[in-house]
Parts: structure tokens; C-alpha cells; sequence
């Protein structure tokens, strides 16, 4: 700041001002905060004109995000449904319910085998 009040005419004669002023220091104030306000905004518009866009490829991750998780989720019970087969375990009813698109559930982690359905509350557990 030194070398700016030594070659400054001009800052020379705003220190001085701003000195012997109260309102021209908080005019002085108000307007270095406005312009730091308005170049700011300005530096956003010119980094993002399209807000719809950046709307758009948000959304677009998204979707990325819950497709990419529903291929790890269908994958992984491919492969629980493949591992029953190879097993020999007669699970005609899960194979069935997968080829049209519906899933029976589990309460169980992990292989299927021996596991129950999950059935909601109000409908009664099949007899043994």
C-alpha cells in the first residue's frame, strides 16, 4: 500500500478524503463492497450462462448414479440365482418370478436357499 500512496495521486487524495470523513469512509466503504458484489456476480454469470444445463447434466448424474446401482444390484442377484442353479436347487418359482421382471425378496444375506419371501404383513405364511 505504501508504493500505491507514494505513485497514486489519485489514492493519495482518497486517503486523505476518507480520513478527514466519517461519511466519505463509509461511502468509500459502500462502494469497494459493491463493486467487489458486482464483479463477483459478473465472473458467475460469465462462468455459467446455461443454469437449465447445469440443471440438466446434474440430473443427468443422477440417473448415472441410481442405473449404475441398479446393475450392481441386478448383477449380484444374477449371480445368487445362478449359484442356486449350479447347486441344483429347485427354485423354479424365483426363476419364473426374475424372468418376469419381479423380484420375491429374501430376508435372508447372501444365497437364497431355504430362504422365505417376504410377503406383506396382512397376506398368511403358505403351510409347511
Amino acid at each position: 500500500m505504501a508504493w500505491l500512496y507514494e505513485k497514486s495521486a489519485v489514492w493519495r487524495g482518497i486517503v486523505a478524503v476518507t480520513a478527514a470523513s466519517p461519511w466519505a469512509m463509509a461511502g468509500f466503504t459502500g462502494i469497494s463492497l459493491g463493486a467487489a458484489y458486482y464483479m463477483g456476480k459478473g465472473f458467475m454469470w460469465l462462468t455459467e450462462k446455461d443454469p437449465e444445463k447445469a440443471k440438466q447434466q446434474l440430473a443427468k448424474h443422477d440417473d448415472r448414479m441410481s442405473s449404475q446401482m441398479m446393475r450392481r444390484v441386478n448383477r449380484e442377484r444374477l449371480a445368487v440365482l445362478l449359484g442356486e442353479v449350479e447347486k441344483g436347487d429347485k427354485s423354479s418359482d424365483r426363476w419364473a418370478a426374475a424372468l418376469r421382471g419381479e423380484s420375491l425378496g429374501t430376508h435372508s444375506r447372501g444365497t437364497t436357499t431355504g430362504a422365505q419371501g417376504v410377503r406383506p404383513r396382512d397376506e398368511a405364511p403358505p403351510p409347511r
